[in-house]
C-alpha cells in the first residue's frame, strides 16, 4: 500500500520545494515525467498503467527527483548514484511506521 502523503512529504525534503504528483491512466508511452512549472512548483507525472506496486511508484519518484536536483536529463553514473540515494531516502520514508498500527487510507491522502 502507498503511503501517499507520507511519500510526498518526503520528495518535497528532498526537492527543497513543493511537489506535486499527477497520475494517469492514459498510456502515455512512458512510466513518468518531470516538469518544472513556474514559481518553482515542480510536477510529476505518474502512469498509473506501470505503477502497480509501492516499489514501482518509489522508483520513478526517486527517479525524477534525481533528474530535478541534478538538473540533468542525463542517466550518468553521478545520476545513477543520486537516484540509489533518494531510493533508498523514499523507502525508508515508506517503511517507517509498517506494523506498528499506523492506518492506512486505499488512496491519496
Amino acid at each position: 500500500m502507498v503511503r501517499w502523503k507520507r511519500l510526498i512529504e518526503a520528495a518535497e525534503r528532498v526537492a527543497g520545494r513543493k511537489v506535486a504528483l499527477y497520475l494517469t491512466s492514459e498510456p502515455t508511452g512512458y512510466r513518468g515525467a518531470l516538469v518544472r512549472g513556474q514559481q518553482g512548483e515542480v510536477i510529476i507525472y505518474m502512469d498509473l498503467l506501470t505503477h502497480k506496486e509501492e516499489k514501482d511508484v518509489v522508483e520513478t519518484l526517486a527517479h525524477e527527483l534525481a533528474h530535478l536536483i541534478l538538473e540533468t536529463s542525463d542517466h550518468s553514473p553521478e545520476w545513477s548514484k543520486k537516484f540509489v540515494e533518494l531510493r533508498k531516502t523514499l523507502e525508508g520514508e515508506q517503511n517507517e511506521g509498517k506494523g506498528k498500527g499506523e492506518t492506512r487510507s486505499r488512496g491519496p491522502s
